[in-house]
This record gives structure tokens, C-alpha cells and sequence, in this order.
């Protein structure tokens, strides 16, 4: 479990599997809850969450083997491409909200600020590829990790801008080479599981593609729920009327 240690009036956890009176009386929200289902939980608002989850207690050709054919052909086929893995525990995260920022506006996506990572800043590991010709990093991403139930969670990623991208197969390749790296990194690290940050299933094309290109890793789907604390929904909806 990893509470959050911000300033603003809620309790956020992550991961949390038991809960409390406080947790009930209190302005709560807890992201994918990992306990049973029960009375406790009842009194709690709830929203369905699902996602993929990597076993990473197996060897890595067995993770490896999980893999899509045509993903393991180009995470191969990456060992000939002049990629360079790097992971960071300390990387900016002012720096990535800039890198992010400029890839959102480009895909039409709600952008980040500081207030996203608050409390957040001792759980996250930053990684990221670069390729020979660039520099600054190709793909960037940023994981929330658990060292208490040794879960690593995918929350963000961010792309260079797609004018200073001369090859579409490459930077596909990088994403892949990036993932099957950091699997590793974590892996060795003895982390259990790695959480792919969620699937969408919806009918739509776009996140489609999302949750295609996660499933070609092979992940086990899981269905899990956000919950919010009734005190905490209430005050927020009173919030959101009087804004």
C-alpha cells in the first residue's frame, strides 16, 4: 500500500486492502483497492477499473514467451538498433511535466501539473530511450512503485514530437525495447508485479489501439474498483456546483 502525503484535505492511498472507520468517516480515495469486496466496502462510491498485470515471479523467457509473436520478432530485432536504456529514481519531475506537456498538446490530451505528483515524489522511477541520433529521450515514461507488496504501476508516458521522428518502425521498436527493459529492471529489482496502468475497454478506436498494443505483452486482466468515501464525494459535488 503507499498513502499519499499530500497537503490537501484527502486520504489518497494506492493498493490499500484493508479498510478502517477512518477510511469510511474520513474524505478517502483509494486507487485500485486490493481487498475483498464486503460490508466495509459498501460504504464507499465506487468506480470499475481494469487493467493487465505481468507476473514478473516467472522467468523471463516465460514472460518473454507471453509476448505476441510480432512483439517478441521487434523486441529482437530492437538488440540491433542503437537504443540506450536509462532509469532514473531523481529524474525532474518538472522536467517530464515539460516533455509531457508538449506531447500532449500535440495528441489533444489533458495536460499534467505539479499538483498530479504531489505527495507521489519518493514512489516514482522515471525511464526512458534514447536513440543515437536524438537528445533528449524518445519515449519517457514514469512508474508508481510499491515497495510494501512489490507492485510497479505504468502511470504515464510521453512521446518526442513526431516531426523529430524519421522512422515509424524504429520508435515503435523503441516502445517495446522500452517496455521488455524495464520488465527486466524490476524483475531483477524482485518486484512482483508490473501493472500496465489500466485498459480502457470501450468502443473506441483510439484506446482500442491502447489496450491492443498492452495485451500484446501478454498480461493477465484483472477487474478492480476506485473507491471514494461518501463525506469525500459529497463535499465534492457541493465543490463542483458552487464553482
Amino acid at each position: 500500500m503507499i498513502r499519499i502525503n499530500s497537503r490537501k484535505y484527502k486520504n489518497i492511498y494506492w493498493f490499500k486492502e484493508v479498510l478502517d472507520i477512518k477510511d469510511i468517516l474520513g474524505f478517502t480515495e483509494i486507487y485500485q483497492y486490493q481487498g475483498v469486496c464486503n460490508i466495509s466496502s459498501s460504504f464507499f462510491k465506487r468506480k470499475e477499473f481494469h487493467t493487465l498485470k505481468t507476473d514478473l515471479t516467472l522467468s523471463e523467457d516465460e514472460i518473454f514467451a507471453s509476448f505476441r509473436k510480432k512483439v517478441r520478432y521487434e523486441v529482437r530485432r530492437s538488440e540491433k538498433d542503437n537504443f540506450e536504456f536509462h532509469q532514473l529514481n531523481n529524474y525532474s519531475i518538472d522536467d517530464f511535466i515539460d516533455f509531457y506537456n508538449v506531447f500532449a498538446e500535440e495528441k489533444n490530451l489533458l495536460k499534467l501539473n505539479r499538483s498530479s505528483f504531489n505527495g507521489m515524489e519518493d514512489n516514482l522511477h522515471f525511464f526512458y530511450v534514447k536513440d543515437d541520433g536524438l537528445d533528449k529521450p524518445m519515449i519517457l515514461r514514469v512508474f508508481l512503485v510499491d515497495r510494501s507488496s512489490m507492485v510497479t504501476r505504468f502511470l504515464y508516458e510521453a512521446s518526442c514530437p513526431s516531426n523529430e521522428i524519421e522512422d515509424r518502425n524504429i520508435h515503435g521498436r523503441s516502445s517495446k525495447f522500452l517496455h521488455w527493459e524495464s520488465i527486466k529492471y524490476f524483475k531483477k529489482h524482485n518486484f512482483n508485479i508490473y501493472d500496465w496502468g489500466g485498459i480502457a475497454l470501450k468502443d473506441d478506436p483510439i484506446t482500442n489501439g491502447i489496450d491492443n498494443f498492452k495485451r500484446s505483452f501478454g498480461g493477465v486482466q484483472f477487474d478492480e474498483l476506485h473507491l471514494i468515501s461518501f463525506p469525500l464525494f459529497i463535499i465534492t459535488s457541493i465543490i463542483r456546483i458552487f464553482r
